[in-house]
């Protein structure tokens, strides 16, 4: 049985099966339970991974929204060493917490699978798995030795499996970094992790970051030379890589002798199912605006439609690819103010969308 199980558990690290494979073959032999894998941060107050077996898919939902907070055992599963397992009958019996909110309004609702043997594995400060089986206690003493033999034969393929998940987990980041970068086209562009450590940067970045100028690299983490820029870039990479609901955003700032805009964009997360908490990588994007487009092209570009300069610097900003929002804010003008501006160009040059102008400007550089 345990090696079934551990089987089980290493192909799910790899992509191959789904964890809830190991937790099934574990309650065919433990029929009135049901089995969980677990990951909880403790240090950060939040469940990173979380699936079962033979339990209503809601209840272990609301055990990682709200009752896995509320849990009277989670002191002792903190307690507890790597590779050690908790039985509740032993170490704190069922008995003691019938007259608390997790016991009534969820232990109860779960089968009644009140007590509970589990085992628990330190993956990383912020990674604690723990794999428990949970059953009536009218049944823990019957399935008491059993399921804790099985359960300490599962302790070196669990390892193995997070030591695959992590591996893993690191492979495709890197890979997941390389491409954003290849996808990216021309322009400074890096990506970063939550501590700003830089895991990729193209061609230009690379260079931008040895001439320590705008930006540069202290012990591997990406720094601006402005402070207040760099503390509020922190900020947002922070922001981007703990929410959910936050994919992008942009910052704008003037360093004395040109108009940047850097472009913040979460990259998306490894599709697999991995054990270990996700690792968020941001892919920065910097382009400057003030950067003049080739002048002989423009200016023959203008007299061609009779455009102004200040039509002119639009149309640039808007083929190298900005939205109107960036490039009137790279311009130093008010979105009005480009609104009304884009118009005369687009009745200058016959166009009428942002993109029939991007094609004309394209076909006239490359004609």
């Amino acid at each position: 049985m345990a090696t079934e199980v551990g089987e089980a558990l290493e192909l799910a690290a790899i992509g191959a099966e789904p964890w809830e494979l190991a937790l099934r073959l574990l309650n065919a032999e433990f029929p009135n339970a049901y089995f969980a894998l677990v990951n909880q941060d403790f240090l950060h107050g939040r469940v990173n991974h979380a699936v079962s077996w033979n339990i209503d898919p809601s209840l272990i939902a609301s055990y990682s929204e709200y009752y896995a907070f509320i849990n009277p055992y989670q002191q002792r599963w903190t307690a507890l060493k790597s590779g050690e397992i908790l039985s509740s009958e032993t170490m704190f019996p069922v008995k003691n917490i019938r007259s608390t909110e997790f016991y009534n309004d969820w232990l109860l609702r779960a089968e009644k699978c009140t007590a509970g043997i589990g085992l628990k594995l330190d993956a990383s400060p912020t990674d604690t798995i723990y794999l428990p089986m949970q059953a009536p206690e009218s049944h823990i003493a019957h399935y008491a030795e059993a399921s804790t033999e099985i359960l300490t034969r599962l302790r070196g393929p669990l390892e193995r499996a997070i030591r695959i998940s992590r591996t893993l987990q690191r492979t495709g980041g890197d890979v997941a970094a390389r491409a954003a970068l290849v996808g990216h086209g021309e322009g400074p562009a890096l990506v970063v992790d939550h501590s700003m450590r830089i895991i990729e940067a193209n061609t230009e970045a690379a260079g931008l970051l040895r001439q320590d100028a705008l930006a540069g690299s202290r012990h591997g983490r990406l720094r601006f030379r402005d402070k207040a820029l760099s503390e509020r870039v922190a900020h947002r990479v922070r922001v981007l890589t703990s929410s959910p609901l936050s994919e992008a955003c942009r910052i704008g700032w003037d360093d004395g002798s040109s108009k940047w805009l850097l472009s913040l964009i979460r990259l998306p997360a490894d599709p697999v199912q991995r054990l270990l908490a996700p690792r968020p990588q941001i892919l920065l994007r910097l382009t400057n605006l003030s950067a003049p487009p080739p002048s002989s092209d423009l200016a023959e570009f203008a007299r061609l439609f009779r455009l102004t300069p200040a039509e002119t610097r639009l149309a640039a900003a808007l083929g190298g690819g900005l939205s109107l929002t960036d490039a009137a804010t790279g311009l130093g003008i008010t979105f009005e103010t480009a609104r009304q501006r884009l118009k005369q160009v687009f009745q200058k040059t016959g166009t009428a969308k942002q993109s029939e102008l991007c094609v004309l400007l394209v076909r006239f550089h490359s004609g």
